[in-house]
């Protein structure tokens, strides 16, 4: 498998996944700023999927540079969760290449034991599964973080015309809070 094929299809590695926001968030209070919960819809222009935020997540458009030297347009939004100590994202890109039909579900898990291993993450549990939103690759995993043992979460999902990659990351002590089940749980396509 191509690294170009790892970092488009797989985990938009190249974006980095702010794994020190554990740190920076553990010792927050829950709680802080309590207010009623407003559903943001993050769909960008291109996206055939949809996600919901617990509240205005910050909007970027970036360029990830790919090996052939081509730019590839990709939207992140990001919450911090002013309830909890935790934080949750969502990437969108253009599917770059058709090559998700010719690799097979174990190198798709070989690929995101990869990416959390350079992202430190240890004993990683990854499951991939085809359901109606479509080829779907979950990516779980522990780290320390300023002394505080974290847990992160990455789901991508697979569509015609599009990848979506949500991230989700905090203390392991209530590790997932109800917004992060929420979140993962508020994709459609």
């Amino acid at each position: 498998m191509k690294l170009s094929d790892i970092k488009a299809l797989l985990f938009l590695s190249i974006l980095g996944f702010s794994w020190s926001a554990c740190a920076g968030v553990a010792g927050r209070a829950a709680g802080q700023g309590e207010r009623a919960e407003k559903q943001v819809k993050f769909n960008p222009s291109g996206s055939e999927f949809s996600v919901l935020f617990p509240g205005q997540p910050i909007v970027k458009t970036m360029k990830m540079k790919e090996e052939n030297g081509s730019r590839n347009k990709v939207v992140r939004a990001e919450l911090q969760l002013e309830k909890d100590p935790y934080f949750i994202r969502a990437e969108f890109t253009p599917r770059l290449s058709h090559s998700l039909e010719i690799l097979g579900d174990e190198a798709l898990k070989e690929a995101a034991h990869r990416y959390a291993a350079l992202e430190g993450l240890q004993n990683t549990r990854v499951s991939v599964e085809a359901g109606k939103l479509g080829k779907q690759v979950t990516t779980r995993g522990f780290k320390n973080v300023g002394g505080t043992p974290c847990t992160f979460e990455i789901v991508t999902y697979y569509g015609r015309v599009s990848i979506l990659v949500l991230y989700a990351g905090g203390p392991s002590i209530g590790y997932p809070p109800q917004q992060v089940e929420r979140f993962f749980g508020s994709v459609n396509k």
